[in-house]
């Protein structure tokens, strides 16, 4: 007698309980114990090789993620290829990784790779105070200050306008931009159609340093700028 369709394949469920579930490395699973951010009702992983939703049956995938991290962490160290360094970080990370290889090279390269991963970065406003950390260190470098951004700095009126391109949830925010265009930019950027652009004013000892080589963008601590009041953003979509 044949079994009906609706019935379980008995040789899938064999295959099932012999391949069973790998089980996830104890570096991820005690993150997964210790983490209490749920998304959809899953566990949210946040760690250096992974940052995202897992699903129950993922163990494999996290396990051989991890496995990847260590080796290109390995091999970007010993080549002294520190931007592939940082990069295979998950993001949240970026800070902490530029904190922790600061010793390992010089004042100048250090400053550089800062403003590298700071333009790769995607989420700064998520990881502000762990960024803020890494400039409070780096500002105090002579090569934090080059004398171009020295020239550029002594050209901005005092106090000066600022603007910010970003969703209405992010305006207290530390990349702020010189001109109006460059913030709409940015504002239009956004995934969403709700991107403002924020004007504020700021004395020229409030600013922290210049990020972009054409100098439009600078960074400021949120809480040194006077912002408008939000009736007054600019709705880049309307």
């Amino acid at each position: 007698m044949s079994s009906s369709s609706n019935e379980p394949d008995p040789f899938e469920a064999l295959l099932k309980k012999i391949f069973r579930r790998e089980p996830c490395h104890e570096e991820l699973d005690d993150e997964l114990l210790r983490t209490t951010v749920m998304v959809d009702g899953r566990p949210h992983l946040r760690h250096p090789c992974y940052c995202g939703v897992i699903e129950s049956d993922q163990n494999c995938e996290l396990n051989r993620r991890l496995r990847e991290f260590r080796r290109q962490c390995e091999e970007a160290a010993e080549a002294g290829e520190w931007n592939a360094y940082v990069n295979v970080h998950a993001e949240p990370f970026w800070p902490g990784v530029l904190a922790e290889i600061e010793g390992r090279l010089s004042p100048e390269a250090w400053v550089e790779q800062i403003k590298i991963s700071w333009n790769q970065s995607h989420a700064i406003w998520d990881q502000a105070e762990e960024w803020r950390s890494v400039l409070e260190k780096a500002r105090k470098l002579s090569a934090w200050a080059t004398p171009m951004h020295a020239q550029r700095l002594q050209a901005i009126k005092e106090p000066g306008s600022v603007y910010r391109g970003c969703l209405p949830e992010h305006v207290l925010g530390l990349s702020w931009a010189l001109t109006f265009d460059r913030a709409e930019y940015f504002a239009r950027s956004q995934k969403s159609l709700r991107g403002v652009v924020v004007e504020g004013m700021v004395a020229k000892a409030d600013i922290v340093g210049f990020i972009d080589s054409d100098e439009d963008e600078v960074i400021i601590y949120p809480e040194r700028v006077t912002i408008e009041p939000p009736e007054e953003w600019y709705k880049v979509f309307k």
